[in-house]
């Protein structure tokens, strides 16, 4: 790989989905969370920056009464790890009803929204008036 210039290398960070040989990486990451994969040794990675975690996986561990659990022991193997200093994100889409334990049981340092369809007026060209009201949609459903 082509050597990262220096000035690049504290703004810039990789988004990685699935698995991967993290060693070659020239950048720290950050690592779409995914349960079929082994996240917890994606936790030792010494490039991570932060966990991406996707709103659809976190529902539906909900919906199967096993979020509580889940969140026990990914906080443990955080503790474990010695990972405490990790960004974590919500991925959600513009219209996702968040369940209200959510953002009580997870400390999130952000939100990581698709640039799609719902805010877009043709391909990757943002309808101003659609992004600020979905914008202020997902502040009102979170705070």
């Amino acid at each position: 790989m082509k050597e990262i210039p220096q000035e690049l290398k504290d703004r810039a960070y990789l988004d990685i989905v699935g698995s991967y040989d993290f060693s070659k990486l020239p950048l720290p990451f950050y690592w779409n969370f995914d349960l079929e994969r082994d996240w917890r040794s994606v936790l030792k990675e010494r490039k991570l920056k932060g966990l991406i975690f996707p709103y659809e996986l976190l529902a539906r561990l909900n919906d199967q009464n096993s979020f509580i659990d889940f969140i026990k022991l990914f906080y443990e193997q955080m503790n474990f790890t010695g990972r405490n200093d990790l960004d974590i994100f919500l991925a959600i889409d513009w219209d996702s009803d968040i369940f209200p334990s959510l953002l009580d049981m997870m400390n999130f340092n952000g939100l990581s929204m698709p640039v799609n369809s719902k805010i877009e007026v043709a391909y990757r060209q943002l309808d101003g008036v659609k992004f600020t009201n979905s914008f202020n949609d997902v502040k009102y459903n979170i705070l």
